[in-house]
């Protein structure tokens, strides 16, 4: 699930670097977990040489004016709601976090937007 970064499940979002390894995402009261933001420290990227790294580097090339506005930074942080931790596990592995197809089915937004 998105969320919007001022809403109020992000208050209990915790920003770690580096990130913890996948066998202890949402260890203990860990609501969220980062998972990608313009902090490639605390990003969980795919390994080097991984097919998926060539997409990563599409990603930062993209992101990357939106990341160097202070402004706008924030916004691109990426969380897992740890409700689905076991399925995030399921659907990635130790070498890339990347999944290989995925469909979005809900985009919440403001009115008409």
């Amino acid at each position: 699930r998105a969320r919007c970064h001022r809403g109020p499940l992000m208050a209990s979002a915790t920003k770690r670097s580096p990130p913890v390894p996948r066998a202890e995402l949402c260890a203990g009261d860990t609501v969220l977990e980062p998972v990608w933001s313009c902090d490639r420290a605390s990003s969980r990227l795919p390994r080097d040489g991984h097919p998926h790294a060539q997409a990563q580097t599409i990603l930062d090339k993209a992101t990357q004016a939106m990341c160097e506005d202070q402004r706008m930074r924030p916004q691109l942080a990426i969380y897992l709601q740890c409700d689905f931790v076991d399925t995030y596990r399921r659907w990635t592995s130790d070498d890339s976090e990347w999944l290989d197809e995925a469909y979005v089915t809900y985009v919440g937004g403001a009115k008409n937007s």
